[in-house]
C-alpha cells in the first residue's frame, strides 16, 4: 500500500451482569496492576485547576494504541475525569511526528484477531463517545500523523486544532480492514462532495489546512505555536473564552489543495444508491489520463483488499440512515470482529507492515465479494461477538449507563 505508515490503525460488548465487567477488568489483579503502570508511561495525565492534559507518550511506536493504553484513556476520560465537572481536557502527543498512527496492529494480529478487535473497538469507541457527548469542553492538538482508529480520539473534540504538519489518513482497506474509529460516521458527512469516500477507499492523506476545509479540524494553528496555545488554555479559568483564545492563534486558512481535483472527486466518488466499487474503478479509468488523483486512486484501489473495499462502501451507504454516532459505533464494533475473523486482515498486516513484501494474497476477488458476503460483515449483534447497548429504557443518561460485553 502506498505511503503506508509502519503503524496504523484498526478498529464494548453485551454484558449480562456486573460480574462480567469484574472478570474483564480485574482478573489476575497483579498482572492488571503492572499493565496499568505500563500504560501510565504511555498515557500521561497532568491536572491543573480547571484543565486536564492527557499526553500520548508511546513515542517509539508513534502512539499506536494498544489495549493497555485504551484502558488508561478510558479511565482518565470516562471513569475518573478531572474533579471539576466543567474542566477543559486537552489531548495531545509527546512527539511532533504523530498524534497517533492508530491501533497496534501487531497486538491485534498476534492471536485471535476478532476477539482483540472487539475489545479494542469497545474500549476505544466508548472513550471517543464520551469525548463527543461531554458537556465539558475537549481540545485536541493534532500535530503530525493522525491515522486509522485513532481518528475518533482526535476528531470528536469540540475543538480540533490542526497544523501544517497534520496528516490524516484511513489506510485500512490496504491491509484487509476498514476505516473505523468513527470514520463510518464522520467521513460520509464531509461537506466536500466525494472526498469522504475517496479518503475511505484509497487511504490518501489529507494534509494541514485541508482538514479544516473538510470539516474535520476546527482551527488551523502553526505547529511552532502549539506549546504556547497549550499554556494559554491551561491558564484560563473561564471556558467562555475558549473560542476567542483559539481564534487568536489561528493562521489564515490556505486554499484547499485539492481544488483542481474537485470535479474528479465528485464524478468518481459521490455517493448514490447505485454506487459500486466496480463503477468507481470504471469512472477512474476514464479520468486517469487527465487527472493525477484519478490515476493514483485507481492504482491504490487495485492493490486494496476487495472485501474491505465493498464493506467500506456499504457502511458509507448505510451511514446517512443511522440516527447518531452511537449507532455507528455499534456497526463498527461488529464489522471489526467480522473482518478480523477473515484471513485478509492478518495477511494484509503481514504483507504491508511486517514482512513488507507488498504482495498480499487476498482471499477473494471483487467478483467473489457478493452482496451476501458483504451483508454478513455488517450488523450490530452476533452470538460470541462483543457489543454495546443502551439501558433497557433506552435512555443514555451518562456514558456509564452504557453496557458492554459478549453477546449470547
Amino acid at each position: 500500500m502506498r505511503n503506508c505508515s509502519p503503524l496504523i490503525s484498526f478498529s464494548l460488548f453485551l454484558i449480562l451482569d456486573c460480574r462480567s465487567i469484574v472478570r474483564f477488568f480485574c482478573s489476575f489483579p497483579m498482572r492488571r496492576c503492572l499493565a496499568l503502570r505500563k500504560a501510565s508511561e504511555f498515557v500521561v495525565k497532568k491536572d491543573y485547576d480547571m484543565t486536564r492534559v492527557i499526553t500520548l507518550n508511546r513515542v517509539k511506536g508513534l502512539n499506536s494504541l494498544n489495549l493497555e493504553m485504551l484502558g488508561a484513556l478510558r479511565e482518565l476520560v470516562v471513569e475518573q475525569p478531572h474533579p471539576s465537572a466543567t474542566a477543559l481536557t486537552i489531548l495531545k502527543s509527546a512527539t511532533p511526528k504523530a498524534f497517533s498512527t492508530g491501533g497496534d496492529v501487531i497486538e491485534q494480529t498476534a492471536g485471535d484477531a476478532s476477539k482483540v478487535l472487539g475489545q479494542w473497538s469497545c474500549l476505544q469507541g466508548l472513550t471517543d463517545y464520551q469525548i463527543l457527548i461531554s458537556s465539558a469542553p475537549f481540545v485536541s492538538l493534532l500535530n503530525g500523523y493522525l491515522m486509522g482508529g485513532a481518528a475518533g480520539l482526535g476528531f470528536n473534540e469540540r475543538y480540533r486544532v490542526v497544523s501544517e504538519t497534520t496528516q490524516f489518513a484511513m489506510p485500512e482497506c490496504g491491509i484487509g480492514f476498514f476505516p473505523n474509529g468513527g470514520a463510518s460516521w464522520f467521513l460520509p458527512r464531509v461537506p466536500v462532495k466525494g472526498l469522504g469516500l475517496y479518503l475511505a477507499l484509497t487511504g490518501a492523506r489529507l494534509k494541514g489546512a485541508d482538514n479544516v476545509h473538510a470539516g474535520l479540524g476546527t482551527h488551523y494553528v502553526s505547529s511552532s505555536r502549539l506549546d504556547e496555545l497549550e499554556k494559554t488554555l491551561v491558564a484560563q479559568k473561564d471556558h467562555f473564552h475558549l473560542p476567542t483564545i483559539l481564534s487568536s492563534f489561528q493562521e489564515p486558512l490556505p486554499p484547499l489543495t485539492l481544488e483542481k481535483e474537485l470535479p474528479v472527486l465528485e464524478k468518481a466518488f459521490s455517493m448514490g444508491p447505485d454506487t459500486s466499487v466496480e463503477g468507481i474503478i470504471e469512472t477512474l479509468k476514464t479520468l486517469e489520463d487527465s487527472s493525477s488523483l484519478a490515476k493514483s486512486a485507481l492504482s491504490t484501489i487495485h492493490a486494496c483488499c476487495p472485501l474491505s473495499l465493498k464493506v467500506t462502501l456499504e457502511l458509507h451507504k448505510l451511514s446517512p440512515k443511522w440516527t447518531d454516532y452511537f449507532e455507528a459505533l455499534q456497526h463498527e464494533i461488529y464489522t471489526a470482529q467480522a473482518l478480523g475473523a477473515q484471513p485478509d486482515f492478518k495477511e494484509g498486516v503481514r504483507a504491508q507492515l511486517v514482512e513488507k513484501t507488498k504482495d498480499p494474497r487476498w482471499s477473494r476477488t471483487l467478483d467473489q465479494v457478493t452482496p451476501d458476503v458483504v451483508k454478513s460483515m455488517i450488523g450490530t449483534s452476533r452470538k460470541g461477538f462483543y457489543a454495546i447497548y443502551t439501558p433497557k429504557d433506552g435512555a443514555i443518561n451518562n456514558i456509564k449507563s452504557i453496557q458492554y460485553g459478549i453477546s449470547t
